[in-house]
């Protein structure tokens, strides 16, 4: 038989048993937002370590990431557009960026970059990029071969191929270093136990 006495006691109840659930639901709603935010996050491009450039997927549980240590020559030849980024200069900052997310410490990969064939008008001075592609695009491969520059990475071009594509040494970014040839770079970074990678 149900009593007064019961029906006290369960309504006394029936505020905590409220309390808990809408406690139980706030908790859910912050997990699944937390988990809604992670999501959002792994579908972002990050930039760790050159801005604006080369942008990367975190990705865990992966293997094979950069290795601290590792010393790589990228040998860039790579066409581009007037008006847009050279893809293999790209993949320069890409790495840089893989190594940060890695956790490698700045410093600890070594990279350097030597530019030859279609690459060089990607390498050259607004005036002359002006001139070689006969169009009013801003050369954005100033900014990102400054970045590459600004983060710690030695950029080298063929001497011969400005030569041989009749541009003038001065017509070259400040921040890219002349050297005697592309081959020669190559070859002595290979002597030297580096791995030479080629983007395309």
């Amino acid at each position: 038989m149900i009593t007064r006495r019961h029906l006290m006691a369960a309504s006394a109840t029936l505020p905590l048993l409220a309390e808990a659930q809408a406690a139980e639901i706030a908790a859910n709603a912050e997990i699944a937002a937390n988990a809604e935010i992670a999501a959002n996050a792994a579908d972002e491009l990050q930039f760790p370590r050159v801005a604006g450039y080369g942008g990367v997927f975190p990705i865990d549980g992966i293997a094979e990431p950069p290795l601290p240590g590792t010393k790589v020559l990228f040998d860039v030849t790579t066409e581009a557009k007037p008006g847009e980024l050279n893809k293999g200069l790209e993949v320069v900052a890409r790495f840089l960026n893989l190594a940060a997310l890695a956790g490698v410490p700045n410093g600890a990969v070594t990279v350097e970059v030597v530019i030859h064939g279609a690459t060089v008008i990607s390498s050259l001075k607004q005036a002359a990029y002006a001139a070689k592609t006969g169009s009013d695009a801003v050369n954005p491969n100033e900014k990102l071969i400054a970045a590459l520059a600004a983060a710690g990475v030695p950029v080298w071009i063929c001497s011969q191929a400005v030569r041989r594509q009749k541009f003038a040494l001065n017509d070259i970014q400040p921040t890219i270093r002349p050297a005697t040839s592309a081959m020669a770079v190559s070859i002595s970074r290979q002597q030297a136990g580096w791995a030479v990678l080629l983007p395309h």
